[in-house]
C-alpha cells in the first residue's frame, strides 16, 4: 500500500469467515512486514552484489588479455548503474588525463561522445581533493556541487555530464586517476552503502591496473638488459640447474654456429658427458 506521503508499505493480511449468532462477519488481521520485506530486499541485493564482484574478479584475475577484461568490466558496472558512459581516466606527465572510453547508450537515446583524452586535471580541483580523501563520490546532480567548485562545476556542464560516480584509482595510497560514470539513472533510491560493491569491484580494476604496469615495467627492464648483455662482445650464455643452456648472446651463437639452447652446457662448450667439478651450477 502506498502512504499519504508516497511512501510505500508492504502489509500481510489475513481474512476469515465467523459467525456470530445468526450474522457472519469477516474477521480480518493486516500486519506492517515492511521491515521484513526491506530486510529480505536487502539480503537479496548483497548476495547480487557478492555475485557481481566474482564475476567481475574472476574476468581480472590471471586474465591474460587484461584490457579486454576492464572494457567489459567498464561495460557490466555501467549497465548495472544505468549510466551513458563508463571511462578510465588516468594521469599522465604532462598534466592532463589519458582516457579509455567505453560508452553506449540506452535505446532511443543518441549517442554523444565526447573529446574526453586532452582534459587538463587542473581544471578539476575540488575532484582531485575529493578523489584523495574519500573512497567514492556520487553527484546525483551537477546543480549540488558546492560553490567552492564552481570550477569543476562548469567543466561538467561543458561535458555535457548531470550526474556522475566516480571511484579513485589508488596504487599503494597515490591517486592515478578515476573510474568515472556520469548521467546515471538507476542509483537514485540507492543508499551509500549500496556503493561500496562497486567500490570493491573499482579496486579490482585498479589491481589489474597495477599488475598490468608491473608486468610492462618488468618485461622492458628484461628487453633491456638483454639488449645491454647481447651487445657485449664476450660470449655469454646462461644456465640453469640442470646444466641446460636457456639463453646466449648473440657473439655465443656466432661463435658456435649452432642452436644452444636446450643443451648441455659441458656437452657442447666443454665436450665432457658430464658436468665439470669446477662449475658453478
Amino acid at each position: 500500500i502506498y502512504k499519504k506521503d508516497g511512501s510505500k508499505e508492504w502489509i500481510s493480511s489475513h481474512i476469515s469467515l465467523i459467525n456470530i449468532g445468526k450474522e457472519q462477519l469477516i474477521l480480518a488481521f493486516l500486519l506492517d512486514i515492511t521491515g521484513r520485506k526491506n530486510f529480505e530486499k536487502k539480503i537479496k541485493q548483497k548476495l547480487e552484489n557478492e555475485k557481481f564482484i566474482s564475476t567481475i574478479s574472476s574476468k581480472l584475475i590471471g586474465n591474460i588479455d587484461i584490457d579486454k577484461a576492464i572494457s567489459e568490466s567498464l561495460l557490466d558496472m555501467g549497465i548495472l548503474i544505468g549510466a551513458t558512459r563508463a571511462y578510465i581516466l588516468l594521469f599522465n606527465e604532462k598534466d592532463s588525463l589519458e582516457c579509455y572510453i567505453q560508452e553506449w547508450c540506452a535505446k532511443g537515446i543518441e549517442p554523444q561522445m565526447i573529446n574526453l583524452t586532452s582534459i587538463d586535471y587542473k581544471n578539476f580541483p575540488w575532484i582531485i581533493k575529493q578523489g584523495r580523501e574519500k573512497k567514492f563520490i556520487y553527484i546525483k546532480d551537477i546543480s549540488e556541487i558546492p560553490d567552492d567548485a564552481s570550477a569543476s562545476k562548469r567543466e561538467f556542464e561543458k561535458l555535457k555530464i548531470n550526474s556522475l560516480l566516480v571511484f579513485p584509482i589508488k596504487i599503494k595510497n597515490e591517486l592515478y586517476g578515476f573510474i568515472g560514470f556520469d548521467n546515471i539513472k538507476l542509483v537514485s533510491e540507492w543508499e551509500e552503502e549500496d556503493f561500496y560493491f562497486l567500490q570493491t569491484t573499482s579496486e579490482i580494476i585498479s589491481n589489474a591496473l597495477e599488475r598490468k604496469w608491473s608486468e610492462e615495467t618488468l618485461k622492458s627492464s628484461h628487453q633491456l638488459l638483454a639488449g645491454i648483455i647481447s651487445s657485449l662482445t664476450d660470449t655469454i650464455y646462461l644456465v640453469d640447474n640442470n646444466f641446460n643452456i636457456i639463453w646466449v648472446n648473440d657473439v655465443a651463437k656466432q661463435t658456435f654456429g649452432m642452436q644452444l639452447s636446450g643443451k648441455k652446457c659441458y656437452n657442447v662448450l666443454m665436450h665432457r658427458g658430464k658436468p665439470c667439478k669446477e662449475c658453478m651450477a
